[in-house]
């Protein structure tokens, strides 16, 4: 997954923190997670440089 595509999801997650989107929240948390899981057991850092 590309750094642009990360950025597309922390921001869709941010827009539904800020709509109350619970739901939509939660799923895009652990979407990030999942990410974050990836890439660490990869040897890569959590979040890519920008």
């Amino acid at each position: 997954m590309t750094a642009a595509e990360i950025a597309d999801i922390v921001e869709a997650h941010d827009q539904a923190v800020a709509e109350g989107a619970v739901d939509e929240v939660e799923r895009l948390g652990l979407l990030l997670d999942e990410i974050g899981r990836e890439r660490r057991n990869a040897g890569l850092p959590e979040q890519p440089a920008a």
